[in-house]
Order: structure tokens, then sequence, then C-alpha cells
């Protein structure tokens, strides 16, 4: 039985939806031992990506970061700065659940 609501992780990743979805309370207890860790990977080469333009406009974003973390090289600096979000300093594309929907609702963006 649906009980609770929140996103799911296959939609985040494969859709960019970010809407939250009825689940039972298994499931959402589930997702949410895991929502903040940087674990759903966004290939820059998947239709999801060029099919949403916030998607593709943060990602370019996050790139600039990545760069901007190889120049300083300073990992304690960046770690200090941006405690929960040192995964879009990397260059794969790592995210959490709770990333992809900052991102989806713009959080993200005026946050760095």
């Amino acid at each position: 039985m649906a009980s609770e609501r929140i996103q799911v992780p296959h939609k985040a990743k494969n859709k960019f939806d970010l809407r939250g979805y009825l689940v039972s309370r298994r499931s959402y207890e589930s997702i949410r031992l895991y929502y903040d860790m940087p674990l759903i990977e966004i290939r820059h080469d998947e239709p999801v990506v060029y099919e949403n333009k916030i998607l593709y406009d943060f990602l370019v974003l996050k790139r600039q970061l990545h760069l901007m973390y190889d120049s300083i090289c300073n990992t304690e600096l960046m770690e200090k700065t941006f405690p929960k979000r040192i995964n879009y300093f990397l260059k794969k594309n790592i995210f959490s659940l709770r990333n992809l929907y900052d991102v989806y609702n713009g959080h993200e963006t005026n946050q760095l």
C-alpha cells in the first residue's frame, strides 16, 4: 500500500523527473537511507541530459567547478567551502537524489 511521497531514483536518473511519487513505507525508508549519498551517475552523453535544459546547464556548471577544483588543488579548502557538494568537483557526474532534487528545483545554481 502506498503511503509516503518521495522522489524515485530511476525516474530521477532516466527522465530527470523529481516529482514525489507515492511509495510504500518500506520503499520510502530505503530511499531515505540513501537520499544524501551520491550514487546516481549521469553520463554527459545520455539522452536525459539533452532533453532537460536545467540538467544540461547544471552539468556545464559542474564541469566548470571541476576545472576550478583542478586549478586550486586545495582539497581541504573545497571541502570546507562546499561540505555537502564535494561530489560536484569530481570528473564523473555522480549525484545523490537530494542533489538532483535541488538541481531540479533551481536551488543548486543559486547556492554555487
